[in-house]
């Protein structure tokens, strides 16, 4: 599976570290494909192809609250 950006992500003075960028990154991934499972965090998991355990630690890291998510399209 290829990905393709719809435009391109440089990192800039508002990401100070890679790791902050990478944060970023998946933040914006996970929260997109969020809202386009309307906060169904199964759907998003396997949008994402990542395991349960993986996707709530993640969500906690990152400070994804999926009840913002809910009745959102």
């Amino acid at each position: 599976m290829r990905l393709r950006m719809k435009e391109t992500i440089i990192p800039n003075d508002e990401h100070e570290s890679f790791k902050e960028f990478i944060d970023w990154l998946e933040r914006e991934f996970i929260v997109d494909t969020l809202l386009k499972t309307n906060g169904n965090i199964r759907q998003a998991r396997i949008l994402l192809k990542i395991p349960r355990s993986s996707m709530v630690l993640k969500m906690k890291r990152l400070g994804i609250d999926v009840k913002e998510f809910k009745g959102v399209k």
